[in-house]
């Protein structure tokens, strides 16, 4: 094994020798042995320290080149020696000496005499088995004393000029803590330490601020702080290492047996970076990675450069440099110049349909595009009745232009003519799409579009739509019926709880209605004929218990009548169905919190016509109209419980989740059914109240279906 150990060191020395040849030329290698002392106490640290500093003094001189003294404790430990004063005998120096490839020894020896130290250096030469050269000093035996000792007496040695401050130890403890690392320096671990082998041990406390920090000793992971563990006496090297955010800590120690507690501070490798800009709200980007909208900050970000590229739709990008130093904040302001410039468009009439570049707005005249950016902007305005008209703009940054357009008619010849049932002329006022224009008969140009035309005379009034083209002539007779007028009841717009939160009628919500005014009666067969008269309605359904057909029931409330019928005839009256909001708006008597419409007391057949005593109160039929007033609503409205189903504008749908909040009815179907509110002569008393909902399929004609018109307020 001593063999195998010799020619291994052998080895390591002729493959380290030459890089020192090339330096030094033919300067003989030199072995520097421990300072041995006598009679003077030293710690093992400062003996080692003073050992580095004569082997650095000597390689200095350039007389020498000195064998690593890494190499020289690494075959002492090898060699089982317990410490290395058990090698200052000259045999074992010359033993070792030559296992490590050296020509020379140098044996340091400090010897106290009195108040004095003796500094003795002797050089050994290998090849000739004698003491080359010696040199001696005295001088004060404190530690400083001994290290000018040393210094003149290296200088003595070697004929080399003593440095011109004193000098300091091999090795100064490095302060807790350590200090910035900067990127691509090494940090000494301390792998290369060997310390003697040794039964005595201390404990090694070691916490990390912050805590957490990976440790190692001597180059030995150890794991993450806080650690407590048991280590032979020795020298060590500790090093705390966090990530790329910490720098690294070092300390160097000395552990005896009575222990150490060491704390590892690693300083931040990382700062605070704000980026803000105005106005806010603008793309943040890091070295072309997108981080987020100003507002944004990071408060751990790595020390570094980084590119801040801030963007926001119409305003020129900002793009600058920023460092980011350890423990600073960084802030970077970017005030965005504006990139934009604003667009008016009105047109002559107004309400023309914009499409800008090509592209649908949405929008109708007057209307400015506030933030559109600079160039042409082509503007085509479209309007039933007129001819398109395209024109251009210049947009500028930071300017406002307005574009004026006078829209070009297309015209065609609408005439009016109107009479009563019977063939006798009607002289009453025309209106077209709701503004007064003169008496029957009336003949004029009118826009070329799509017109509500309506009469009103002594006896009655009626309407009609009509399509008048362009360049052509369009004519309208109007058929007035006498029995089609109806009562309108003015319902005060607010906002009410709807539904019971039960069954199909949850969950209950707030909804907003316009005010309205709705017809005081279900639509009634007097009604219903005129309008058939008029040939705007088709027939009902006969026989049964259905009123259409029977004598004697022109004021009974029309049935056996599909949904589109009802619409029909609210249509050709000048109204509409109620949606299904507005329509539980008036059976509230105004969106009162009351089950319903007289109040919250149970239906009774001094209340409303539904099955009690049989149906129909007993007469298995309709009665006529308001035949209980004492059931009208606080406005007056008759039969809003009982009498007929009333058939509303909206699609059925299981529940109230997602229903419009606004009164507009719900059209986007989810089945094959429409709704049907107030009960009827067939039903009981919980099916009149307010909230409840039926539903069929709009073709079906029952005898218990009829209907209720509403109109907007004039």
């Amino acid at each position: 094994m001593r063999t195998t150990w010799t020619r291994f060191l052998l080895i390591s020395a002729l493959l380290t020798v030459p890089c020192l040849s090339q330096a030094q030329g033919s300067a003989p290698i030199i072995a520097v042995f421990n300072v041995e002392a006598k009679g003077v106490l030293l710690a093992a640290d400062v003996v080692d320290n003073l050992s580095d500093y004569v082997a650095s003094r000597l390689a200095e001189s350039g007389k020498y080149q000195v064998v690593p003294r890494a190499q020289l404790k690494s075959r002492l430990v090898e060699a089982k020696t317990e410490s290395y004063k058990e090698c200052y005998d000259e045999t074992c120096q010359i033993e070792l000496g030559r296992e490590l490839a050296a020509q020379k020894t140098l044996a340091t020896r400090i010897a106290k005499v009195g108040s004095q130290c003796t500094i003795s250096l002797n050089v050994f030469d290998l090849g000739r088995a004698t003491s080359e050269t010696a040199a001696t000093v005295s001088g004060l035996c404190t530690e400083d004393g001994i290290m000018v000792s040393l210094g003149t007496a290296t200088e003595k040695l070697t004929g080399t000029a003593a440095p011109s401050s004193q000098p300091a130890p091999a090795r100064t403890p490095v302060p807790l803590g350590g200090g910035k690392v900067e990127s691509g320096v090494i940090i000494d671990k301390g792998q290369s330490i060997v310390n003697q082998m040794t039964d005595q041990t201390g404990f090694l406390t070691i916490k990390s601020e912050p805590t957490g920090a990976n440790i190692t000793l001597n180059g030995k992971e150890m794991g993450k702080a806080p650690l407590q563990i048991e280590q032979m006496v020795g020298r060590y090297v500790l090093v705390a290492e966090m990530g790329k955010l910490y720098h690294s800590a070092r300390q160097e120690i000395d552990l005896d047996q009575t222990g150490k507690r060491v704390t590892l501070t690693l300083p931040p490798a990382f700062g605070r970076l704000e980026v803000t800009s105005d106005p806010l709200g603008a793309e943040v980007s890091l070295d072309g990675e997108r981080v987020g909208p100003t507002p944004w900050s990071a408060d751990r970000k790595p020390s570094a450069s980084y590119v801040v590229r801030v963007e926001k739709t119409n305003y020129l990008k900002h793009e600058s440099s920023v460092v980011v130093e350890d423990g600073k904040t960084a802030v970077v302001k970017a005030v965005l110049q504006q990139n934009f410039g604003a667009l008016i468009v009105e047109s002559d009439p107004l309400g023309a349909a914009i499409t800008l570049n090509d592209e649908a707005t949405g929008q109708t005249t007057p209307f400015t595009f506030p933030t559109l950016q600079p160039g042409i902007a082509v503007v085509k305005l479209v309007l039933e009745g007129y001819g398109d008209a395209v024109q251009r703009a210049t947009v500028r940054n930071r300017e406002t232009v307005k574009m004026s357009v006078k829209m070009e008619a297309k015209m065609g010849l609408l005439v009016v003519t109107s009479a009563y049932e019977d063939g006798t002329p009607c002289d009453g006022e025309v209106s077209v799409d709701g503004k007064a224009v003169g008496p029957t008969p009336w003949k004029r140009e009118v826009i070329a579009t799509r017109h509500e035309v309506g009469v009103k005379c002594e006896k009655g009034e009626s309407k009609a739509n009509v399509v008048v083209t362009h360049n052509s002539r369009a004519e309208v007779a109007l058929k007035v019926a006498t029995g089609a007028r109806i009562d309108w009841i003015k319902i005060p717009g607010g906002t009410f709880e709807m539904g019971s939160g039960k069954g199909d009628e949850d969950p209950k919500h707030r909804v907003t209605v316009k005010g309205f005014q709705m017809a005081k009666t279900e639509t009634t067969v007097a009604q219903y004929k005129a309008c058939v008269s008029a040939g705007a309605c088709t027939t009902p359904n006969t026989g049964s218990t259905c009123n259409w057909g029977t004598s004697g029931r022109e004021d009974h409330p029309v049935n056996c009548i599909d949904w589109s019928q009802a619409g029909t005839f609210c249509t050709w009256a000048g109204g509409r169905l109620p949606s299904e909001a507005e329509w539980e708006y008036a059976a509230r008597s105004g969106g009162k919190a009351q089950e319903y419409p007289w109040g919250n007391t149970t239906a009774t057949c001094d209340l409303a016509v539904f099955s009690s005593g049989g149906s129909g109160c007993g007469q298995n039929r309709t009665w006529p109209i308001c035949s209980k007033p004492s059931g009208n609503t606080t406005q007056g409205l008759c039969d809003m419980a009982g009498n007929v189903w009333e058939w509303v504008e909206d699609w059925y749908h299981s529940s109230y989740t997602g229903a419009p909040t606004d009164g507009r009815a719900w059209v986007s179907p989810t089945g094959g059914t429409r709704v049907l509110r107030g009960g009827s002569f067939v039903n009981v008393a919980s099916n009149l109240r307010s909230s409840f909902r039926n539903y069929v399929t709009p073709d079906s004609r029952r005898a218990n279906d009829g209907g209720r018109c509403l109109r907007p307020i004039p």
